[in-house]
């Protein structure tokens, strides 16, 4: 009966060894395009393993090699804590097994997830070792893969001579052992180091070799990538409907293969061409159309740039209400992008602590409170970054941008305040109305340019001559408004002498060019027969058109007496 169970137990365990073994192939074959599905047929050959007639001895095999598939999958994933800490459980026991080919795909993928957490250090060590280590023909994959890592952390670093050389090794060791799965990465890693170094002939040559590769053996990642690398050195050379070409053809293929994060790059690259051919109509809508996606949100870094792009397009409309709201939430979108970063990042260093048992606790305190101080740091900054976007943003509301003095807008919502205050209290109020002299003659002799310079300069004549609490604005074209609270009509008037003699004696000088102005004054005060705003500044008009009739280069005050 014994020697029965026995047997039966063995033919068991030989059944499950083949389906565990089989499930884990599976999952090499379909992780890349139906990651959800490779990620349960990994997570039930390792429940196989360590269960049934495993529980006592567990099937080592199966385990480390469902781990290091489960690890794959959630790398693809960006769940890099996760990764790590089945990784390394992994790799002991490849090599308590010594398996070392498991030993060398563990340690490749345990460089990637270094790489992925910014550990550039720690990742160049494992690449190095991989690239030197011993290795039959059936392993070279993984060295060209080595090499490649290390070409990228060198040009990151910007040591383009290093960088050149590991990947020009990788391209020799791809042809010399037929990898033509990855020689096209190689080729793309190659234009980008050329490209570090202006050297554009080269990078085509490289980039067309990797679209070449990739249409003959079907490789659409590699494909889309050369796509985006062409589009953007057409973009920056200004040859715009070839971008737009290899943009819109990178968008079609993406979205055929169902490459959401492609896709949404390729959308940027033709948003990016609308503005530099300044189609706003098409920018808006390409805009629009990637903010309508709704895997948007899982993608910070591109929902971040969309924000932007879309603050900026609406600053430069004056739409300001609207250019605040996406500049706050690509300030929103930075902090959630930080914060995840922060919490993987702190999932790697306890997925190490556990695994490895390299880090004490009070180490593991340490590093996470530094962790999170840097980030109390750098939210710190961006609410002060949000902070001096509202102001900026308020400012551009309420200001003229050429003259520094408050927009027609704000004088209105403010004017008639400070009437009713006026009356409330009976406190005094003037207004002064000022319209330079034959400005049009100013910009037909000497163009617009000294046109602006000249009402800058006035912009800062008035704002020398006024108060902190006077409200002081440019009315429209080359008028101008001065609300002056608790001001009787002769202390307006001496405000106003001092503004007219100062631009009687002001001279705008450009190159060779010389340009002096004059201005007429109209001053009025509040009265019960003028308690709107409105009805001050028709006064004030009136009485600056009398000045100008008197032969312009003066002052009128209502009711119309030309002050001494």
């Amino acid at each position: 009966m014994s020697d029965q169970s026995s047997y039966e137990k063995l033919q068991q365990r030989k059944q499950l060894i083949q389906k565990t073994d089989h499930l884990i192939k599976n999952v090499a074959k379909i992780y890349l395009d139906e990651p959800l599905q490779a990620y349960e047929q990994a997570s039930i050959a390792y429940h196989l393993s360590v269960s049934g007639p495993f529980v006592d001895e567990p099937y080592l095999v199966g385990v480390a090699n469902s781990l290091h598939a489960l690890s794959r999958i959630n790398l693809l994933w960006k769940k890099l804590g996760l990764a790590l800490a089945q990784a390394n459980n992994s790799q002991k026991i490849a090599e308590l097994l010594k398996d070392q080919g498991l030993v060398l795909r563990n340690s490749r993928l345990l460089a990637e997830i270094y790489y992925l957490l910014y550990n550039f250090e720690k990742a160049e060590e494992i690449f190095t070792q991989i690239h030197m280590a011993p290795k039959a023909d059936n392993f070279r994959d993984l060295e060209v893969e080595a090499l490649q890592f290390l070409s990228q952390m060198a040009l990151q670093e910007k040591k383009i001579l290093k960088a050149q050389g590991h990947i020009l090794k990788s391209i020799d060791l791809c042809k010399k052992y037929n990898l033509n799965a990855l020689i096209g990465n190689s080729y793309l890693i190659y234009c980008r180091v050329c490209l570090a170094v202006g050297d554009l002939a080269n990078a085509a040559f490289a980039v067309s070799r990797a679209i070449s590769v990739s249409q003959q053996d079907h490789y659409p990642l590699i494909y889309v990538q050369s796509l985006d690398i062409l589009g953007t050195m057409d973009l920056r050379m200004g040859k715009y409907p070839e971008a737009e070409l290899n943009f819109s053809l990178m968008a079609t293929y993406a979205l055929r293969h169902k490459m959401q994060e492609e896709y949404l790059q390729a959308l940027l690259g033709i948003c990016l061409v609308k503005q530099h051919t300044g189609d706003e109509k098409a920018y808006l809508e390409t805009l629009q159309e990637m903010a309508s996606l709704p895997y948007l949100e899982e993608h910070h870094e591109l929902r971040s740039k969309v924000h932007l792009l879309f603050s900026q397009y609406y600053e430069t409309k004056k739409e300001y209400k609207l250019a605040l709201t996406h500049y706050k939430k690509y300030f929103s979108t930075q902090q959630i992008w930080q914060q995840k970063q922060l919490t993987e990042n702190l999932q790697a260093l306890e997925a190490i602590h556990q695994t490895d048992s390299v880090l004490s606790e009070v180490e593991i305190a340490s590093e996470i409170n530094a962790k999170l101080n840097t980030e109390i740091q750098e939210r710190k900054w961006a609410e002060k970054e949000l902070r001096k976007s509202e102001a900026k943003f308020r400012d551009l509301a309420i200001m003229d941008s050429l003259t520094g003095l408050y927009n027609r807008h704000y004088f209105y919502q403010v004017g008639q305040k400070e009437v009713e205050r006026s009356l409330r209290y009976q406190l005094p109020l003037s207004l002064i109305m000022m319209d330079i002299d034959h400005y049009k003659e100013i910009n037909d002799q000497y163009g617009h340019r000294v046109g602006d310079m000249v009402l800058t300069q006035i912009g800062q004549i008035i704002q020398n001559a006024v108060r902190k609490i006077d409200i002081a604005c440019r009315y429209g074209g080359e008028e101008f408004v001065i609300l002056l609270p608790e001001t009787e009509l002769e202390q307006a008037e001496r405000v106003a002498e001092r503004i007219r003699g100062a631009l009687d004696e002001a001279t705008i000088s450009l190159d060779a060019q010389s340009v002096t102005v004059t201005a007429s004054l109209g001053i009025v005060d509040l009265s019960a027969s003028t308690p709107l705003i409105e009805e001050m500044l028709a006064k004030a008009d009136d009485a600056m058109y009398r000045a100008k009739e008197k032969g312009r280069n003066q002052i009128v005050s209502c009711p119309y007496s030309q002050p001494s």
